[in-house]
């Protein structure tokens, strides 16, 4: 970590520390690092007694609002694609899944919703916990026609990454009864989410439908990490299942919750008759063209486009 000059820090001092985050492992840009720096700024305010450097003149604020509008222009920032979990590999981490355990429960859960409805990873884990704005919370789930003998699940979405808290513009989700051809009930994201939902809701409907598995941290939102470290195990421990020739070269630091996202739009995309528009509701796209931006062919399907060109040649 860089040395910080002991007070008063300047803003050519948080500006040389924005820098510096976005060298050393600090992904996400400028609303990331604005995190760090923030902490930065107010650690000056509460033992300094100094003026927060970013605001403190008219020509401050100036001067950082042009440095973060032109951050990414100044930094050289390596962007780490994430794949998307493929339907084996879901198929096999829910193997893993013991529904008669609290944690394994949950994430079943979770996996089901961010899978079956391509559900941003917001939605039921955190950044932080002190900013739970997009969580679902148990109010939001609605079993249909009973919570007891559910056919279907609607999913209210209060708020999302293209629909701000104070626009009052929600959408919705839904997941419908699966019947998988070996049997697996855990498969369905309606069993998942019945059991997940019987076996945990004590009554307050503002509580999060997910919540973190330390004990004295349960009442609070599962975390991001805790949810991309355990995902990464689970996909670890699935990986015999898979047909994978060299173990040893799977690349797991490409796999994270966006790859949930990626997936179930890949797998609608490729299903016959779904529309593109109907893919972008899926995905809560404002258009297509976002849309786009997650689909991708593997080598058997862009090979297979050879035969359906031939298909207009004559005798």
């Amino acid at each position: 970590m860089p040395l910080i000059p002991i007070f008063p820090i300047s803003l050519d001092t948080l500006m040389v520390f924005a820098t510096w985050c976005s060298e050393n492992g600090i992904s996400g840009g400028m609303d990331s690092i604005s995190n760090y720096v923030g902490e930065v700024a107010q650690w000056a305010v509460r033992y300094a007694d100094q003026a927060d450097p970013r605001f403190e003149s008219a020509k401050a604020i100036i001067d950082w609002r042009t440095f973060c509008n032109n951050f990414r222009l100044m930094v050289k920032t390596e962007r780490k694609l994430k794949l998307r979990i493929q339907p084996a590999m879901f198929q096999a981490i829910m193997q893993g899944i013991n529904i008669n355990d609290w944690r394994d429960m949950r994430d079943g859960a979770q996996y089901c919703i961010c899978y079956y409805t391509a559900a941003r990873i917001g939605h039921t884990a955190v950044a932080s916990t002190n900013k739970p704005k997009h969580l679902l919370r148990f109010k939001d789930l609605l079993f249909e026609p009973s919570l007891a003998n559910p056919d279907r699940v609607f999913i209210l979405l209060r708020s999302t990454k293209t629909r701000k808290e104070n626009e009052s513009r929600p959408t919705w989700h839904a997941v419908g009864k699966v019947r998988a051809k070996n049997g697996d009930k855990r498969l369905c994201p309606v069993f998942m989410l019945q059991r997940w939902f019987q076996a945990t809701f004590k009554g307050d409907p503002e509580a999060p439908l997910f919540t973190a598995e330390k004990e004295g941290r349960k009442h609070l939102p599962c975390g991001r990490t805790e949810f991309g470290d355990l995902l990464k195990a689970r996909l670890i421990n699935a990986l015999p299942l898979l047909d994978i020739e060299d173990i040893t070269a799977f690349d797991i630091s490409k796999y994270s919750g966006i790859g949930f996202r990626k997936g179930s739009l890949s797998a609608l995309a490729h299903s016959k008759g779904i529309t593109t528009p109907r893919l972008a509701a899926h995905g809560d796209h404002r258009d297509v063209n976002t849309t786009m931006h997650y689909l991708s062919d593997c080598i058997e399907q862009r090979a297979a486009n050879s035969s359906a060109i031939a298909s207009h040649f004559g005798k």
